[in-house]
């Protein structure tokens, strides 16, 4: 709406108002009127298109402060709006804050827990280094008594077989003199057991030897 230069149209009006009334004057002749009916005619005629610029602008002004209610109201909606972001970004922030110390302290545990876990992997390596150490002394000293058990078991036998030679010997010579009775049982019994001996030196060092190698 142009609202430039609202007072022209109602000049144009007052003007051909005034020279309408002026003519009707001619018109009439030379009767005459009271200068208030004059005034009363113009005032009927101007005040109208005085207060149109008026009420126009009033109906302007009323529409401009609809749309100013109207502005007013989304701004309100746009505060509020904000209001509300503003309370849930405050919101995420916090969660985020707790998320991140959440993750500060699981950091934290895992690092704790892998420390443990390698310290536990050192400490079982060394117990089984230990366990295997005093395995493989077992096995030496087991192997070391197998020896000298075998050992102990030849030369007993050899001593055994010694003996049934020097009884033999002796019964011999008491067989001569009793006449040539002898009685071969015992020296017979006492070589039997010396060559178990023996043999069971032998094997008891061939299964040392066959543990040796394993």
């Amino acid at each position: 709406m142009d609202t430039g230069n609202p007072q022209s149209p109602p000049k144009q009006t007052l003007e051909i108002a005034v020279q309408s009334a002026e003519q009707s004057s001619n018109d009439i002749g030379g009767r005459r009127y009271p200068a208030i009916f004059h005034a009363a005619i113009v005032s009927a005629v101007v005040l109208p298109v005085a207060f149109l610029p008026y009420v126009i602008a009033r109906r302007q002004i009323a529409g401009l402060r609809q749309r100013m209610a109207i502005l007013e109201q989304d701004i309100r909606g746009l505060q509020g709006n904000l209001e509300t972001s503003a309370v849930e970004h405050a919101s995420v922030r916090a969660e985020l804050g707790r998320l991140r110390s959440a993750t500060v302290e699981s950091a934290k545990d895992w690092q704790n827990l892998s420390k443990e876990y390698h310290q536990s992997e050192a400490s079982h390596h060394v117990s089984q280094e230990a366990v295997h150490k005093d395995i493989l002394k077992l096995r030496d000293e087991a192997r070391q008594y197998s020896r000298a058990q075998a050992t102990a078991f030849r030369n007993l036998g050899h001593s055994l077989g010694d003996v049934a030679a020097f009884m033999e010997e002796v019964e011999l010579h008491l067989a001569l003199a009793n006449g040539g009775q002898r009685d071969r049982r015992g020296i017979e019994r006492l070589r039997a057991l010396a060559l178990q001996m023996e043999v069971d030196s032998a094997s008891s060092k061939e299964k040392v030897s066959q543990s040796a190698v394993i």
